[in-house]
């Protein structure tokens, strides 16, 4: 996953990524932190945080204790400009150094369509043993569905095709096989926003460990 992370997002992506896709993330950022707001977690993770645009929604809304974790030096070096603090750490999702039941929620957004299905399991069941029973889980990621627009399915297509590499083969087989179903089925599902034509969907899910 390191190798593949790091070849997916070099330096330079990294620093126009907030820019180049600003006005697409906004409202979905936006409405993570007023989800997350209203539950008023203690402890939150942000999973796969690149370079920590969300903690700075979520900075504005909360006060809560944020983390947020990612594998990619290039996406933390921008992260740690942000932030101000260390609280985006160097760690790999899939295996991560906090204990069970630690934090009351964690977020995913896009991470598990670009990675391969192998370690997005251990990404989406990592989330589900470090929250808490009946924490939340904030997932945001491509879906092409009966809902889906036309256009934001070529506008997914062509965005995936242009970032390239092993990363474009990871989003075929991620949609091809519908893998998002797969990652999320021992979750309850409490909502689901639809943004792009569709094609991007954010799913509050609640932990239930029972």
């Amino acid at each position: 996953m390191n190798k593949e992370t790091k070849n997916n997002y070099n330096l330079f992506f990294s620093k126009i990524y907030d820019f180049i896709f600003f006005p697409f993330l906004h409202p979905i950022r936006k409405k993570i932190a007023a989800e997350v707001k209203n539950n008023n977690p203690q402890n939150l993770i942000d999973m796969c945080c690149g370079t920590a645009n969300q903690i700075k929604y979520l900075k504005k809304s909360v006060n809560t204790n944020i983390v947020g974790i990612d594998i990619s030096d290039n996406m933390l070096s921008v992260a740690s400009k942000k932030t101000k603090t260390n609280i985006c750490l160097k760690q790999d999702a899939s295996n991560t150094n906090f204990p069970d039941n630690f934090f009351d929620v964690a977020i995913l957004s896009f991470i598990l369509h670009e990675t391969q299905p192998e370690i997005a399991y251990k990404i989406s069941n990592e989330a589900k043993r470090i929250v808490k029973n009946s924490g939340k889980i904030y997932l945001t990621d491509y879906v092409f569905d009966k809902k889906t627009n036309f256009l934001g399915k070529a506008g997914t297509y062509f965005v995936e095709f242009l970032v390239g590499g092993q990363h474009y083969k990871n989003f075929k087989t991620y949609i091809k096989n519908n893998l998002l179903k797969n990652y999320t089925t021992d979750l309850q599902f409490v909502s689901e926003s639809k943004y792009i034509f569709g094609a991007i969907r954010v799913f509050t899910f609640i932990n239930n460990k029972n």
